[in-house]
């Protein structure tokens, strides 16, 4: 699997296209500092061997790498997938971000933690991503 981001997003709102051009401009281009991760995480893997009553969910859509984790009480922590602030972030793939939210829509999840603004009731947001199906909008 490519984790690599494709030069030009599906989707990428107003808001976050503004953000990028004004952090491009004080960001100086350049290699980032390599590191070998502790752990490596993979879909549906079991967190209770680290003390967590949850499991990984590889949610691309944002990025190919994506992930949340879903808790046995049903609180999703949703990283960028979805967020909760408006007219912000960007659909790296639409195919992936919408298989994705076809993943999620047959999980028991009561709360999404988003990456992103204020926790949500995941029912309502999914009625309204399934309203607009075409033109998703996280």
């Amino acid at each position: 699997m490519s984790l690599e981001i494709k030069p030009k997003p599906d989707r990428i709102a107003p808001v976050f296209r503004i953000i990028s051009a004004v952090a491009g401009r004080f960001s100086k281009p350049g290699q980032f500092p390599s590191f070998s991760p502790d752990l490596y995480l993979e879909d549906g893997q079991d967190l209770s061997p680290y003390g967590l009553g949850a499991r990984v969910l590889h949610l691309p859509g944002h990025s190919k790498g994506s992930i949340g984790v879903l808790a046995a009480s049903g609180d999703l922590f949703g990283g960028d997938l979805l967020y909760n602030v408006r007219g912000f972030g960007f659909i790296d793939d639409l195919a992936d971000f919408n298989a994705s939210i076809e993943k999620l829509k047959n999980l028991d999840i009561t709360t999404v933690y988003p990456g992103h603004g204020k926790p949500f009731p995941f029912a309502a947001r999914l009625r309204s991503l399934l309203g607009t199906r075409k033109g998703a909008q996280p």
